[in-house]
């Protein structure tokens, strides 16, 4: 360790997805033809063929896997306050149109680490200035002497996180064909047949006569009052062929009707889903220097009026030539970045557990603290058919580039057994170095910093351990 200082963490992982479906892009076809795909990106790599080509491979949203790591890390923290996600705005039909959670970044680490935004209804206008702390003085050019502008709450992440993309480009995709047996004819089937019959088309206009409709209406309620399904059909399929007898023009419509209900069964409906079996690779940076710290300037507010004055007490405030920054007294700040590690190295959640249940905590997690925000940690891994791989020359090359940068040690938290054979005995000899007489030591970078005169050697090393291990570790150098 030595007094240079750390304010970022940064790193890398790699989640096994094999037999996987983690984010969900949507439904194609209808019925027995439906199949449900999960999000995929097109990106250049290598065909079936040899050739190289546009490709499309799966990935998961930062937002989707950010989700899982905050809803771990509120499993894993049971005791802490937690900002919940909210409903903030609905639309006259009383849908959510907007979301968020509560903006209290001293009270919530959640607000802390990942940010918000929470708009003002009149953002932009004055308005009178009371007697909060931290209040900021209207422009020069405001229209009101006195008054200031409303101004939205905003905390840009200081967590950063890219998609999860599939190391493979090809042999990745898979389809599970599966089946649902219903036992019994519900009456909704029923219902959605006459309903058919009775939607309009998009000029608003019937596709039926208005007779038609009206007797449809008539026999859709006598069904509903019936006391088991099969009454109703038999009631429903009798009202029909009535109709169809004094009808022209609907008369096709309704037999056809007539008879999907008269011979309405419970058959087996087949639905397919489209997986994946790949190793998903994501990065991150935690700005470690902002937790605990909160800018307001200009236009852009970290700490509203009402958190200020709410922890008054719990607050420094610093003027400064940009606004007002404020700092948690005794700042929470290794804490709250010591829990967010530990649950993303147990991380879990993904779409469709119950059908692929599929671990997504890191098999492979890699982590340094640094003197930057450089997301240095990317491109280090590469697929092969017996097993991922982490590109140790790359690796070495990135570290020995970044040495002056670095402020902690760099650990390499990998699972036994889930990289490549040869790959994972590479890395743990690469890992260690020998000293002229022989003795094993771990492989370390080194960097001479002058401080006041005088030449400080820094040396970090490469630590070789466990994915919870490597959360843990670091997290013990981040300053306080």
């Amino acid at each position: 360790m030595s007094n240079k200082q750390l304010t970022h963490i940064v790193g890398t992982f790699l989640i096994q997805a094999e037999g996987a479906f983690l984010n969900g892009w949507g439904t194609e076809g209808e019925g027995e033809h439906a199949i449900t795909r999960p999000k995929t990106m097109v990106a250049l790599g290598t065909r079936y063929d040899g050739s190289v080509g546009p490709v499309k491979i799966p990935y998961v949203a930062a937002q989707s896997w950010k989700r899982w790591l905050r809803d771990t890390f509120a499993d894993e923290n049971p005791g802490d306050n937690h900002a919940i996600m909210m409903t903030t705005k609905i639309n006259k039909a009383g849908n959510t149109i907007k979301t968020g959670i509560d903006p209290n970044p001293v009270k919530f680490s959640e607000a802390d680490i990942f940010g918000f935004m929470k708009t003002e209804k009149e953002q932009g206008k004055p308005k009178e200035i009371g007697t909060d702390i931290g209040e900021q003085e209207g422009d020069e050019d405001d229209d009101v002497k006195g008054r200031i502008k409303v101004q939205p709450a905003i905390r840009t992440s200081p967590f950063h996180a890219s998609i999860l993309k599939s190391l493979r480009n090809v042999g990745w995709d898979s389809i599970d064909q599966a089946y649902a047996h219903p036992k019994v004819i519900s009456f909704l089937a029923i219902e959605s047949i006459l309903l058919d019959l009775l939607k309009e088309d998009k000029n608003g206009k019937l596709n039926i006569e208005k007779k038609t409709a009206d007797e449809l209406n008539n026999i859709l309620s006598e069904a509903r009052q019936q006391a088991s399904v099969d009454k109703a059909i038999s009631v429903t399929v009798d009202s029909l062929n009535k109709l169809k007898m004094s009808q022209n023009k609907d008369k096709r419509k309704l037999e056809e009707a007539a008879g999907q209900i008269n011979s309405a069964s419970s058959t087996s409906l087949g639905y397919k889903t489209q997986f994946y079996n790949a190793q998903l690779q994501g990065i991150f940076g935690l700005a470690y220097h902002r937790l605990g710290v909160f800018r307001n300037e200009g236009d852009r507010i970290e700490l509203s009026e009402e958190y200020q004055k709410a922890h008054k007490k719990e607050l420094d405030k610093e003027e400064t030539n940009y606004g007002v920054t404020f700092k948690m007294k005794g700042n929470p700040r290794k804490n709250r970045a010591t829990k967010i590690l530990k649950a993303l190295s147990v991380m879990r959640g993904g779409a469709k557990q119950a059908q692929f249940g599929t671990p997504v905590h890191p098999q492979v997690l890699i982590l340094a603290g640094l003197t930057s925000g450089n997301l240095i940690f990317n491109n280090i891994f590469e697929d092969s058919p017996s097993g991922p791989k982490i590109k140790i020359e790359t690796l070495e090359e990135v570290l020995k580039d970044y040495t002056p940068r670095l402020a902690s040690n760099i650990y390499i938290g990998i699972r036994t057994g889930y990289l490549e054979s040869e790959n994972e005995k590479k890395l743990r000899v690469w890992a260690k170095v020998k000293d002229e007489q022989g003795n094993e030591n771990p492989r370390h970078f080194k960097h001479t910093l002058k401080e006041n005169g005088h030449d400080n050697e820094l040396k970090w090393n490469v630590v070789i351990c466990t994915p919870l291990e490597a959360a843990s570790k670091v997290s013990e150098e981040l300053p306080a």
